[in-house]
């Protein structure tokens, strides 16, 4: 074969490998899926984007951590987390909404990651829903952000958070 061919060759083959990488690696869901919720005992769920993964913290407070299952590059995640008490810092957030209602959002960029949060009131429980994301996938406009919003809470309180009084 000619020398200059199987360059020509090698270079597409390496291209092409290059192209299924990325498309593997930035294949993004379009539409949360209902099927795809997940709850947590203490009452908060959210929508799981498919091909993700899923850990949960069932101790003093409840949160769900969401990654996909394979990734490159910057790191991306999804968290939902329940507080029992107003969380720290929720003040200096610029006040804004989230699903309608009134919340506290912020955002922090660096150009390796964007960093995105919401902190909110339901029922006067305190919740945060928070996700990091590349520099190329912004939260206000980025298919991530129906996820985010896919937040809820399914009851106020999981018989592991509720108070049983026994009668004497």
């Amino acid at each position: 074969m000619n020398p200059g061919v199987r360059k020509i060759l090698g270079g597409v083959i390496l291209i092409l490998l290059a192209l299924a990488f990325v498309s593997r690696m930035t294949n993004r869901p379009s539409t949360p899926l209902e099927k795809d919720r997940i709850l947590h005992p203490a009452g908060l769920s959210i929508i799981m984007p498919g091909g993700w993964f899923n850990e949960m913290d069932v101790g003093t407070v409840p949160q769900i951590r969401m990654y996909p299952r394979e990734q490159a590059g910057p790191q991306v995640s999804l968290i939902a987390t329940r507080f029992a008490t107003k969380p720290s810092g929720a003040t200096d957030l610029p006040e804004s909404e989230f699903q309608a209602k009134p919340a506290r959002m912020g955002k922090k960029k660096d150009g390796r990651m964007n960093a995105w949060r919401v902190i909110f009131e339901r029922d006067g429980q305190w919740y945060q829903v928070s996700a990091v994301t590349p520099p190329d996938v912004s939260m206000d406009d980025g298919w991530l952000r129906p996820y985010a919003e896919s937040f809820k809470v399914e009851s106020a309180a999981s018989p592991a958070t509720q108070m049983i009084v026994v009668p004497e």
